[in-house]
């Protein structure tokens, strides 16, 4: 009989991105009511436009990444007998690995020269759907491929990081 497994998932991590999300939020707040006026006295015409527009870009862009990644890596993995499936962390549900399921992949954020090589597990499904599993939300993330490995889930292969544009990714086994 094959061990049952489940990915041990770090929730503080998810705590720390919604807090930061709130932090961004009212920061966003802050700029809009305190920054804008401010600016505009200070600065006229295309400066005072410029500013404005550099800021909220990069309010909106890091509040949209970090909501982003905040909602979509938000699951675990469980075995339970025969039958691996995703757990969703947050609503609950769960995403059985079955025949709507292509297959999983591994990746890396950085390389190994860098300051960092985070591993991130990619799960694909044939309506297009791709569930990302990455190394920091896991205590136990190097136990996760081998518990896929030893109920047979099938292994894409490695796929290198390539960016697609600031805020996605390309996937190779699409």
């Amino acid at each position: 009989m094959m061990a049952d497994f489940k990915s041990k998932y770090v929730y503080a991590v998810f705590v720390l991105r919604l807090l930061l999300l709130l932090a961004l939020v009212g920061a966003i707040s802050l700029f809009i009511f305190i920054g804008i006026p401010s600016l505009t006295r200070k600065h006229s015409g295309i400066k005072a436009l410029g500013l404005v527009a550099f800021g909220l870009l990069l309010f909106s862009y890091l509040i949209f990444i970090l909501g982003k990644s905040t909602l979509t890596q938000r699951y675990s993995l469980v075995i339970t007998g025969k039958q691996p499936m995703l757990k969703d962390n947050i609503l609950g549900r769960q995403i059985p690995l079955d025949e709507n399921f292509k297959g999983f992949s591994l990746s890396s954020y950085g390389d190994r020269r860098a300051i960092y090589d985070f591993k991130t597990l990619i799960f694909y499904f044939s309506d297009g759907r791709m569930i990302e599993l990455p190394q920091f939300l896991y205590t136990n993330f190097k136990d996760i491929q081998p518990a896929l490995a030893s109920h047979a889930v099938k292994f894409l292969g490695e796929e290198p990081y390539r960016w697609k544009n600031l805020i996605s990714r390309r996937y190779h086994f699409k």
